[in-house]
């Protein structure tokens, strides 16, 4: 089962051992193929085993979620910060769409009536899920921006070195080994200060 709205799908697989969505298969396949493709352009995740039950035999399956690439001249996790003129909108929208044709949008959903503006800032380094940010800091996953918040993104001042910040969704920030392979990621994209000399 599948289904695309805008540039984003997601698909419900079954994940027997050879599946492209199962977490591992024959190498050297087109499962393997399938399985790269997939966790490329998003992540997958188990369903409890009993989902499908009522509608017949048991079967292991797996929810994935898939944005299509977007065309750009450097890797989509090293976040931007566009500034073209903001669209109105009714409210945001967060699609693959939205962020090639309306990267920063303005919409009335502030305090006393002031208008906010997001932006799309680029993709989670781990599993490419598209990543927005408010001008007013108020990057809670809990609210409007929802699982496209950027605001668990790896910044390098937190190490203290310098660079581009590294896209990191609220997901694979949450997740210890996810997190950790981020990291891995990041630090070569990053540069420690130059030493003062006296």
């Amino acid at each position: 089962m599948s289904g695309w709205r805008g540039n984003c799908c997601v698909p419900v697989a079954g994940s027997s051992p050879s599946s492209p969505a199962a977490p591992s298969g024959p190498s050297g396949t087109k499962h393997e193929q399938a399985r790269t493709f997939l966790e490329h352009h998003g992540s997958h995740t188990p369903l409890p085993a009993e989902t499908f039950t009522e509608s017949g035999p048991t079967i292991r399956c797996r929810i994935a979620r898939l944005t299509k690439p977007l065309r750009t001249d450097q890797p989509e996790y090293l976040l931007t910060t566009p500034q073209h003129p903001a669209v109105r909108v009714e409210r945001p929208l967060f699609t693959g769409a939205a962020a090639a044709g309306r990267p920063v949008q303005a919409w009335s959903g502030g305090w006393v009536g002031r208008d906010r503006i997001v932006r799309y800032r680029g993709r989670c380094i781990e599993c490419r899920w598209l990543l927005w940010s408010c001008d007013d800091g108020d990057n809670d996953p809990r609210g409007a921006l929802g699982e496209f918040s950027a605001g668990y993104s790896l910044d390098p001042d937190e190490l203290g070195m310098t660079g581009p910040q590294i896209g990191l969704c609220h997901r694979c920030g949450n997740d210890g080994e996810r997190l950790r392979t981020a990291y891995q990621r990041a630090v070569p994209h990053w540069k420690r200060p130059a030493e003062r000399t006296a």
